[in-house]
């Protein structure tokens, strides 16, 4: 069954289960609540497909503010980077946030909280302090949902899956991992 656009999420659980469930429609692996192989740390989704690679993707429902993204990022640094999950290492990482300017806007309560301070300028700032990290930025705003790294651009935007349907291959094919990865060696390290 594919995922419905605009999603019903409510919790963190939701928009996990929301973003595993389309990953797997477009031809990824996608586990949820992963452990890692050495250390007692769980990743919100392990997803693996073999033209992509392995990414790992930290979950964040936003009740409060979006300094939630950089807390998240530190956590993926400080506890998840360099770690094995199942069988795989994680090229890329990525956080997920839903919630207040991060949600469709059909499911905003106003339209005075798209023009009162979350709006798409929260959105870009926060994907420009996760790529600092070299960490990716997605969310589900639309029915088309990519992990992004900037600058952003298809051949760094990552296809992750299309609600309602199949995600057309153009987007595969302007994927360049190498240049994508080459952002991610960007990250600072946790020491």
């Amino acid at each position: 069954m594919a995922v419905k656009y605009p999603p019903e999420i409510e919790s963190e659980s939701d928009l996990q289960q929301y973003i595993a469930r389309g990953m797997e429609q477009n031809g990824w692996t996608a586990l949820r609540e992963v452990d890692t192989s050495f250390d007692d740390y769980t990743a919100d989704i392990i997803g693996h497909r073999d033209d992509i690679g392995t990414i790992g993707i930290e979950c964040k429902y936003v009740t409060g503010g979006p300094v939630v993204a950089a807390k998240a990022a530190r956590q993926i640094v400080d506890k998840y980077a360099g770690q094995k999950f199942v069988k795989w290492h994680v090229d890329m990482w990525a956080v997920c946030l839903y919630g207040r300017a991060f949600r469709p806007r059909e499911q905003r309560q106003t339209d005075s909280e798209w023009r009162n301070g979350f709006d798409k300028g929260t959105v870009s700032a926060t994907q420009r302090i996760l790529n600092g990290f070299g960490i990716g930025f997605t969310t589900v705003q639309q029915s088309r949902v990519f992990l992004e790294f900037l600058p952003s651009g298809g051949d760094v935007r990552i296809p992750l899956f299309q609600a309602d349907g199949d995600m057309p291959t153009q987007y595969s094919e302007k994927f360049d991992r190498e240049r994508a990865l080459e952002l991610v060696k960007r990250r600072p390290t946790g020491d």
